[in-house]
């Protein structure tokens, strides 16, 4: 079946089931809505997570945080991941999907030094980030990110980390994507 936009739904419904005086309403065309409506709204998600990973900063400059370690799921038809470049990407190209990024973790380094983790679409902020203070060796900040972005392309989503130059080490990192079907006036 096929993945619409509630408004397509909507225009869906209207066009293929009218008041039913002329008899046309079949099982074929009631089957056929149920089936985009439940492939509209199903769950859908795309995560990926890394234990830990070592990472050299460069003050200004971003730079991702990869790779992963672990897909943790990928529903087929929506999400791939990328665990070498630490990437998330809704592969549905679709009007009317907007993405839930929940994006979290913690990183260690040298007191009082500063770090913005910052959500990335398509190699591009978000406007989305987290900056943590650095409580020194051995205690690890940890930084969370919650995003709704709606994109009518198959946007990758990326983590960058920025901060004072040296080495930082981010534990416990996740990027889970949901799609979430949303009511589109495109």
């Amino acid at each position: 079946m096929t993945i619409r936009s509630i408004i397509d739904l909507l225009a869906q419904a209207d066009s293929t089931l009218p008041d039913n005086s002329t008899q046309l309403i079949t099982a074929a065309v009631v089957r056929n809505i149920i089936k985009d409506f439940l492939d509209t709204v199903s769950p859908a998600y795309g995560a990926i997570r890394c234990s830990s990973t070592v990472e050299t900063l460069a003050g200004a400059t971003p730079i991702t945080l990869a790779p992963f370690t672990t897909t943790d799921a990928a529903t087929v038809g929506y999400y791939t991941a990328n665990l070498t470049n630490g990437s998330v990407t809704r592969t549905l190209n679709a009007t009317g999907v907007t993405d839930f990024i929940l994006a979290s973790g913690s990183v260690d380094g040298p007191n009082n030094d500063l770090v913005t983790v910052s959500l990335f679409r398509d190699g591009a902020a978000t406007g989305y980030s987290a900056t943590v203070v650095l409580g020194g060796a051995g205690n690890p900040a940890a930084f969370n990110i919650a995003a709704l972005l709606y994109s009518t392309t198959a946007p990758v989503y990326t983590l960058v980390a920025t901060g004072p130059a040296g080495s930082k080490t981010f534990t416990n990192l996740s990027i889970v994507a949901q799609a979430q079907p949303v009511r589109s006036f495109v």
